[in-house]
């Protein structure tokens, strides 16, 4: 493709006005018109909030503190506030003398204006009436971290205390039904979320579980009767149930019902028997499964009613004690901001008087709580319900893109959305000019092309749902602002007839072409890629690795991406948010922790080994509880000073001496100066600025700083700190990692699609959209129709669920395919240039290409290049790769070879009269000798017999739950021997492009083959190896063999060999041979010597040029210079 077919003209946008800037004159200066702006991605809708905010001040309608401006997050709270100020002083300069003066007194009280986050404004509101709102003025705001502290020491206390009344009861049956604590723990946490909705539901009645046995067992007697002439497999089958059935009999009352619940009564199948009696058998049998499947549901339906309804009053009752405290959560804030304005009059006229104008922005983001706060204060009556609210003309701007409506797991609505678009449009039909709808369309962001394709996709795939209207908004096309033309959007697609069995392939394959894609971009001289200079309208240049950005639907399997990326050398910086507990340097912290904390708790001090710091191998732990059963009888796992036996000596004396040391002063220190001396002194941070990661460095740091949250709210103690950590571990609640990089940095960005929400990027790249739905299940679901939540609790076999649940996550999932779609408008819309969609996907694993296959016909056939607007199609094969050196074809005199090679022929069935003369390099190296072979190497861990020792109880040794599991370890000879051949198979089966999953698939390799207990080291081996230098010159070599098969015949003398690693750069062959051995003496190093040496005379006898020869031993990646004459 030419580079004027991807660039187009590049001629920047002029000064014209876009083409509805009445609609933005009238936004900004019509403050008699209560306004709802629709702004689509792009439109420069916050600059139209900031100049009405302006024009306020201008006309003298309101002096700036009798403002509200509200936006999404202190972040843009931040950013709205400075761009007011802005816009201020730029207004001064052109002012006459009044509105000078207004200007200025506005500059004066920018800082303390209501500029703020919803949550910043109800506090202001309840600290400005506390005793309306009956709270202490002096009342504190809980972040999320003394949000949820707090929360579990209420459960804790509540739970376990003697004055529950009728919960405990309630709580035993759930329990004895198959719940969990941690289900009700969960459950109980989502009423407190969603206190402004109905929970409670009235309770199922159920009949005595004694007289539900009853009646089964009349039934099933009959039906064994039946099934006695009928068939003897299904009288057998009903005697057992019988039998089951009659054993419940002696089972205590308050026992029964959860074992009669949890009884599987299925009916048999049909089969291939039709008389009519084995028919009407099994249709009775039949009704009675139904019959008591309805009864279990019941009765979980029942208990988890029951248990909601003190679960309600348990959150009411920790709330009213926040309150009393003085101690708010975020929710909290919304709930008695809305009550005070809803109960109070006098308050809610208060308010009105002093606030003229309310503006909100990014209002698809707002929660039903939020918006009715809004609709209060700017009605002018006094209605019961907020949706009968009559609109004050001018008083309310709102601002907000539907199609953008991405946060439901914040409780964001789209319905609350749509309701209030219908208030204006029904004040504007009733008091014309009251108040209105407004569009803003005209797209200054994106060149024409994408806007173009943007608006032919999504046109499609963003269309109302015919039963439920509010769950996607009609589709607003944009118009294009930019006349700088061509193609925008790249589609990337496999070579012909590529095809992967797993979605891991594909993704690994497109991590992959993205990267060399990237290069190409980057590096590239032809020009076929041009971005917008911003410092220099109208001048296009090459593309930087700042103005790309990646972006992904979640971060599962993000390691194959930056893998990619590492491995063509392209720097990046992930910014993460969701799995920060997930992370491996964050789960190391928290082992050591626990362990600290428990040092009874042998689990924890094992993982504490094993992390990062100490990296203990399963071998090693099991020589330490070989020590520790010779010195005292059995393995003792708990920190203490017994751990260590007197004749121990071993690599783990170290680290257990300091994690003792540790443990010493955890009573003298305060919480976060303790985790930060564990942090030193493990060298934590350290060990990942080694491996040059500075993000997972700085995430440690947060680590540091929640301590520090934790001690400012009085819970200076390690043990609730450590509770904590291991709940997020097992929940993955959202947090923040450290940015380390900043926007001058140059590096392609890596952002989940709800972090770039809100910024835009010169090129975006849609990656990993197979797949792309969240697969987590919500236990809570929001029936805003009812004003009520349902649930379902428990295991999969095994779920609680309220009666309105089922009709509810049905809706539900149309709203959630709904917000998933607009999810995808999301992230294409971010981009200003260029757009890249790779076509990567499974059979099974469609994800996003499903949804772009509704607009474009064809996108799922790999075959075809689709045609869409403003787009061209690029295969991988295109891309630019790492030149291969081209090999030279051969041109041998053939009758000299013939004549030479019958000579040697002849020669070798001379010899083999008297048998040949096997000669192989590894002996040479003192290696074990090895038997000659004919073709390819067998599996080297193949033996002769089996060596696997036997326990006393008949089990194999070493093998989990066997007698003797934790004592049987092989000699070290045999144990040395065990290791290099399972390094030596591990590396001939790595990918040398994906160290991780080649250490994953060597592990379970060796799991399969009973050496478990090589596992963890071989694979440190492995990763040193994989990262060494040797590898990175394979990897870039023109061809690369391994277990490279070498036979020379000379005379009666046959010599034969594998060599490990050969791979071919520009001058020749380089050899490799992998040595496992930890210390090396000069005398063996110099036999290996000997052994390459002869591979290399081996491989110059076929005529190929041999230019170097390693030793690579893999426990330390070091590589030893192996002399090679000629």
């Amino acid at each position: 493709m030419s580079p004027a077919a991807r660039t187009g003209s590049a001629r920047s946008a002029n000064a014209r006005p876009p083409a509805d800037q009445a609609v933005r004159d009238a936004a900004q200066r019509d403050l008699d018109t209560s306004i709802f702006l629709q702004a689509g991605a792009g439109t420069g809708k916050t600059s139209v909030l900031v100049g009405r905010v302006v024009q306020a001040v201008r006309t003298g309608r309101a002096e700036l503190r009798e403002i509200v401006a509200i936006t999404f997050t202190e972040k843009a709270a931040g950013e709205l506030r400075d761009r007011v100020r802005r816009e201020l002083y730029r207004a001064l300069g052109g002012a006459d003398t009044v509105e000078q003066a207004r200007f200025r007194t506005a500059i004066q009280q920018v800082d303390a204006a209501h500029i703020e986050t919803i949550h910043a404004f109800a506090s202001s509101l309840l600290r400005e009436r506390p005793l309306e709102a009956e709270l202490d003025p002096g009342f504190d705001v809980l972040d999320a971290v003394s949000e949820q502290l707090t929360f579990d020491e209420d459960w804790q206390n509540w739970l376990w205390s003697e004055e529950q009344g009728s919960a405990r009861p309630r709580i035993e049956r759930c329990l004895r039904l198959g719940l969990q604590l941690d289900h009700l723990r969960r459950l109980a946490f989502e009423i407190s979320e969603f206190r402004d909705l109905e929970a409670r539901e009235a309770a199922p009645a159920v009949p005595l579980a004694t007289d539900v046995l009853q009646a089964r067992l009349r039934r099933v007697r009959a039906i064994r009767m039946q099934a006695a002439s009928v068939s003897e497999a299904l009288e057998t089958r009903a005697a057992r149930l019988l039998e089951t059935l009659e054993k419940l009999e002696s089972v205590p009352p308050e026992v029964l019902e959860g074992d009669l619940a949890g009884l599987a009564m299925r009916a048999p199948a049909l089969g291939k028997g039709r008389g009519e009696d084995r028919v009407r058998l099994l249709e009775e049998w039949a009704q009675l499964a139904e019959e008591h499947q309805s009864y279990t549901a019941t009765v979980r339906g029942q208990a988890l009613a029951d248990f909601i309804d003190v679960a309600v009053d348990f959150v009411q009752d920790a709330a009213a004690g926040r309150r009393r405290q003085g101690r708010l959560s975020f929710q909290d804030l919304l709930l008695y901001a809305r009550d005070v304005l809803q109960k109070e009059p006098r308050v809610r006229r208060y308010f009105r008087d002093r606030y003229r104008f309310l503006l909100v922005d990014e209002f698809q983001d707002t929660d039903p709580l939020q918006a009715e706060i809004v609709m209060l204060l700017a009605a002018r009556n006094d209605p019961a319900d907020w949706r009968q609210a009559d609109l004050q003309p001018g008083r309310l701007f709102l601002v907000g893109d539907p199609k953008q409506s991405i946060y439901r797991f914040r409780r964001a609505d789209i319905d609350t959305y749509a309701e209030i678009e219908d208030i204006f449009r029904a004040a504007d039909s009733a008091q014309p000019g009251s108040a209105r709808v407004d569009a803003l369309q005209t797209n200054f962001r994106s060149r024409p092309d994408l806007v173009a394709w943007q608006n032919d996709v999504f046109g499609t795939v963003i269309t109302p749902h015919p039963d439920f209207p509010h769950a996607q908004p009609s589709y607003q096309p944009l118009l294009a602002h930019r006349q700088d033309g061509g193609p925008s959007v790249i589609t990337l697609r496999p070579n012909t007839g590529a095809g992967w069995r797993s979605v891991g392939d594909a993704r690994r394959e497109e991590a992959a072409a993205l990267a060399r894609l990237i290069l190409s971009m980057v590096e590239s001289q032809d020009g076929s890629v041009l971005v917008r200079d911003k410092t220099a309208p109208g001048t296009p240049r090459k593309p930087r690795y700042r103005d790309i950005c990646l972006l992904v639907r979640n971060r599962t399997a993000i390691e194959l991406y930056t893998e990619a990326l590492d491995g063509a050398g392209i720097p990046y910086h992930l910014d993460s948010g969701r799995g920060f507990f997930q992370q491996q340097e964050i789960r190391d912290a928290a082992a050591i922790l626990t362990a600290l904390d428990d040092p009874s708790d042998e689990v924890a001090v094992v993982a504490a080994l094993k992390s990062a710091p100490f990296a203990a191998s399963d071998v090693e732990l099991l020589r330490l509880a070989n020590a520790q059963r010779e010195a005292s009888g059995r393995p003792r796992f708990q920190l203490s000073a017994a751990m260590l036996p007197d004749g121990y000596d071993g690599p783990l004396r170290g680290p257990i001496e300091l994690l003792l040391r540790l443990a010493t002063r955890k009573a003298a220190l305060p919480l976060p100066a303790y985790v930060g001396l564990v942090l030193r002194e493990t060298h934590m941070l350290e060990i990942q600025l080694a491996r040059g990661s500075a993000a997972r460095a700085a995430n440690l740091q947060i680590i540091v700083q929640r301590a520090a949250d934790f001690a400012a709210n009085e819970v200076d103690s390690l043990r609730p700190f450590v509770r904590w950590l291991s709940t997020q571990s097992r929940t993955d609640l959202a947090e923040a990692e450290s940015p380390v990089t900043e926007v001058e940095d140059d590096v392609v960005r890596l952002l989940t699609i709800h972090q770039a929400k809100g910024l835009e990027f010169p090129i975006v790249i849609l990656a990993k959209m197979a797949a792309a739905e969240n697969p987590q299940r919500q236990i809570a679901v929001v029936n805003r129709d009812e004003g009520r939540i349902d649930f379902q609790i428990g295991p999969r076999d095994q779920r609680f669920e309220t009666p309105g649940y089922a009709a509810a996550s049905a809706r539900q999932q149309v709203y959630e395919k709904a917000e998933e779609r607009r999810l995808l408008y999301v992230a294409a819309t971010r981009a200003r240039d260029w757009l890249v969609l790779p076509v990567f996907f499974t059979d099974r694993t469609i994800g996003y290409h499903a949804d772009l296959a509704e607009a474009l016909p064809g996108w799922l056939d790999q075959s075809v290049d689709v045609s869409a607007p403003g787009a061209i199609t690029m295969r991988v094969e295109e891309l630019a790769a790492t030149p291969a050196q081209p090999s030279l074809p051969l041109t041998p005199d053939v009758e000299t070879l013939l004549t030479e090679w019958t000579a040697r022929h002849e020669a070798a069935l001379i010899g083999g009269e008297t048998g040949p003369v096997f000669v192989v390099p590894s002996q040479v190296g003192h290696d074990r000798p090895k038997e000659p072979r004919e073709t390819e190497p067998p599996t080297r861990s193949e033996e002769p017999e089996n060596r696997d020792a036997v326990a006393e109880d008949g089990s194999a040794m070493g093998a989990v739950g066997g007698a003797d599991s934790v004592t049987w370890t092989p000699a070290a000879g045999e144990e040395a021997r065990r290791r290099g051949i399972a390094l030596h198979d591990g590396l001939f089966l790595a990918d040398f492009n994906d160290a991780t999953e080649s250490v994953w698939h060597a592990k379970r390799l060796l799991e399969e083959r009973g050496l478990a207990l090589v596992a963890e080291t071989v694979a440190q081996d492995l990763r040193r190896t994989l990262a060494s230098d040797l590898i990175a010159r394979a990897r870039a070599a023109s061809r690369v063999e391994r277990e490279l098969p070498l036979v020379t015949v000379d005379a009666n003398r046959v010599s034969e060999g594998y060599v490990d690693l050969a791979f071919r750069e520009d001058a020749g062959w380089v050899l490799v041979d992998y040595k496992s051995d930890r210390d090396p003496s000069p005398e063996t190093v110099a036999g290996y010597e000997r052994q390459v040496q002869a591979y290399a005379s081996m491989l110059r006898e076929t005529g190929e040029n041999v230019i170097a020869g390693y030793l690579l031993f893999t426990s330390s990646g070091r590589e030893h210079t192996v002399p090679i004459d000629g």
